[in-house]
C-alpha cells in the first residue's frame, strides 16, 4: 500500500509470506588408500533429506518534506521471521571388508531466526542547496534459535537413540545501535564527503548443555571520506576512504558439530572477534554517449581476518572451523564497462584481479599470497511485440588463507514478454542450462594437502507469472479556451 497522506507526507507498506519444500537424494563412495594408492576400505554412504520453511516480512516506510527547501525526514520499520525444518538421514555400509559394521543416523534440524530493524534518517540541503547534511540512527535486533537432535539406530533393539555429544540447542542474541553524521560539499565540479558512523554491539549466545558464551559489548567507529572531480563533462576522477566490519555470524560461531562426513567434521568457534578493514580506492571515469568505463585501484588491510581453518588428528579425521587467522593485505585492480549501441541493446561487465597476502598468528601454514581472478558478464536486449532477452555469465578463481577455490563458472538466461497493456508479464529463466557448475579446491595445512574436485547440478530453469491489478490513472487538465478578440472595424 502507497499511500500519499498529504502534499509533504508519505507511508508506504508492503509484506510478503512464503512457503518452501523440498527433498534430496545423493550418494557418497568413500575410498580409504594407503600410500601406495591401494584400496584397504570402500565405504558407501546414502544421504536423504526433507526440508521445509516459511518466511514472513513486514515493512513500513514514512516520509515527511520538513520544508520547502529540501529537508526531508524519513523513518523504517521492518520485521521478519523465518522457520525452518529438515530431516536427515545418513546410511552407511562398507562394500570391503563385509566385517566391519554399518551405521544409520538421523538429525533432526530446527531452526527459527526472528529480526527487528528501525531506521531514522534526516536530510537537508544547506548554503542554498550547495551542500547537504545527513543524520541519523538506527537499531537492528537478531535472534536465532538453532535446535539440532541427532540419533543413531540401534540394530539390535532397532529403535533410535539420542545422540547426546551431537545434540544441543544453539540461543543467539544480537543487537546493534547505530547513529551517523556526513557532509557532502559540491562547487565548480568538486565533491567532497565525509561522515562518521558509529556502532554498539551487543551480542549473547548460549546452549542447552548450561555452555554460556557472553561476548563483551564493544563500540566501533567508521570514519569515511570521498573526493571526486568532474571536467569536462565526462572525465571523472575520485579518491575514497573508508573502514568496515565484518562480525561473525551464527554459522561461525555456533559449535555444533556437523558429521554429515564422519571423515571430514565441521563447527563454529564461539571464540570469534570482529574483523576490521581499512580500505583506499583510486578512480577514474570517461563517459560517453553510448558507454562508460571506470577503472579502479584498490588497498585495503583487515586485521583478526575471519577465515576457515582446518587440521587433521593423528587418526585421520579431519577438522575444520572457524579463526581470526591473522591479517590480509589485498592491491586489486577493478575494470567496470558499459555499451549501450542503440536503445534496444545494451552490454556490460566487469573484471577484478586482486593480490592477497595472509600472515597467520595461528599457523605459519597460513601465511601465504596469491591471485584472484572475478569477472562478470551481462547483456539484455529489446525485441519486438514487448519482448526482452537477457544473458549473465560469471567466473571466480579465488585464493583463501588455506588453499584455493579455482574456476567456478556460473552463466544464467531470461527472457520476458508482456501482455494486456503491460498487465501480465511472463518470464522464463534457466540457471546453468549447458552444465553443472563445477569446482577445484586446494587446501594446505601443517599435516596435510587435500584437493576437491566438485560437480554440482544447479542447472533449473523457472516460469513465473505476474500480474498487476493497479491501473494509472491519468488526470486530464481542462485548459480554458484563448480569449476572444474582436475586430474593429476599419
Amino acid at each position: 500500500m502507497d499511500w500519499d497522506i498529504n502534499k509533504k507526507q508519505n507511508l508506504r507498506l508492503n509484506t510478503s509470506y512464503n512457503v518452501n519444500g523440498s527433498n534430496s537424494l545423493s550418494g557418497n563412495d568413500f575410498y580409504y588408500i594407503n600410500e601406495e594408492e591401494i584400496t584397504k576400505r570402500l565405504r558407501n554412504q546414502v544421504n536423504t533429506g526433507d526440508n521445509s520453511s516459511n518466511n514472513f516480512v513486514f515493512n513500513a516506510d514514512y516520509s515527511l518534506n520538513t520544508d520547502t527547501a529540501g529537508g526531508k525526514l524519513t523513518a523504517g520499520f521492518t520485521v521478519n521471521a523465518n522457520n525452518s525444518s529438515g530431516m536427515r538421514n545418513f546410511e552407511r555400509s562398507y562394500a570391503f571388508p563385509t566385517n566391519l559394521s554399518p551405521s544409520l543416523q538421523q538429525n533432526d534440524n530446527e531452526t527459527g531466526n526472528r529480526g527487528v530493524n528501525f531506521n531514522l534518517d534526516y536530510d537537508k540541503p544547506v548554503f542554498k542547496k550547495r551542500d547537504r547534511l545527513e543524520f541519523g540512527i538506527a537499531y537492528n535486533y537478531r535472534k536465532n534459535d538453532n535446535d539440532l537432535l541427532v540419533q543413531n539406530f540401534n540394530y539390535k533393539t532397532q529403535q533410535y537413540i539420542n545422540n547426546a555429544e551431537l545434540s544441543n540447542q544453539f540461543f543467539y542474541n544480537e543487537n546493534i545501535l547505530a547513529g551517523y553524521l556526513s557532509y557532502n560539499y559540491r562547487k565548480n565540479g568538486w565533491s567532497a564527503k565525509a561522515s562518521m558512523r558509529s556502532e554498539y554491539t551487543n551480542v549473547n549466545f548460549d546452549l542447552s548443555t548450561g555452555e554460556v558464551y557472553n561476548v563483551s559489548p564493544y563500540l566501533s567507529f567508521f570514519p569515511s571520506a570521498s573526493i571526486n572531480r568532474f571536467f569536462k563533462k565526462r572525465y571523472n576522477i575520485g579518491a575514497t576512504y573508508s573502514v568496515r566490519i565484518n562480525r561473525p555470524r551464527e554459522n561461525t560461531l555456533n559449535p555444533q558439530v556437523n558429521n554429515a562426513d564422519t571423515l571430514n567434521i565441521s563447527y563454529g568457534n564461539p571464540d570469534l572477534s570482529p574483523s576490521y578493514t581499512h580500505q583506499f580506492d583510486l578512480s577514474f571515469g570517461a563517459f560517453g554517449n553510448q558507454w562508460s568505463f571506470t577503472p579502479r585501484i584498490s588497498y585495503s588491510t583487515a586485521s583478526g581476518v575471519i577465515e576457515r581453518y582446518r587440521f587433521v588428528n593423528p587418526n585421520g579425521i579431519s577438522e575444520s572451523t572457524f579463526s581470526n587467522v591473522g591479517t590480509n593485505y589485498s592491491l586489486a585492480l577493478m575494470l567496470i564497462g558499459n555499451y549501450r549501441p542503440t536503445k534496444k541493446i545494451s552490454a556490460n561487465g566487469n573484471f577484478s584481479l586482486i593480490q592477497s597476502n595472509y600472515t597467520s598468528t595461528l599457523n605459519s601454514a597460513l601465511n601465504r599470497g596469491g591471485i584472484s581472478i572475478r569477472a562478470r558478464g551481462g547483456f539484455s536486449m529489446q525485441l519486438p511485440y514487448k519482448t526482452a532477452f537477457e544473458a549473465n555469465l560469471n567466473y571466480n578463481n579465488n585464493v583463501s588463507a588455506i588453499g584455493r577455490n579455482s574456476a567456478s563458472i556460473n552463466t544464467s538466461f531470461g527472457a520476458r514478454k508482456s501482455f494486456f497493456k503491460n498487465t501480465l508479464t511472463a518470464r522464463i529463466s534457466a540457471n546453468d542450462p549447458f552444465r553443472g557448475r563445477r569446482n577445484t579446491t586446494y587446501n594446505e595445512g601443517l599435516n596435510f594437502t587435500s584437493n576437491t574436485y566438485g560437480v554440482a547440478n544447479t542447472n533449473n530453469f523457472v516460469f513465473n507469472l505476474n500480474y498487476r491489478f493497479t491501473k494509472v490513472k491519468t488526470n486530464k487538465v481542462n485548459v480554458p479556451p484563448p480569449p476572444t478578440t474582436s475586430k474593429s472595424k476599419e
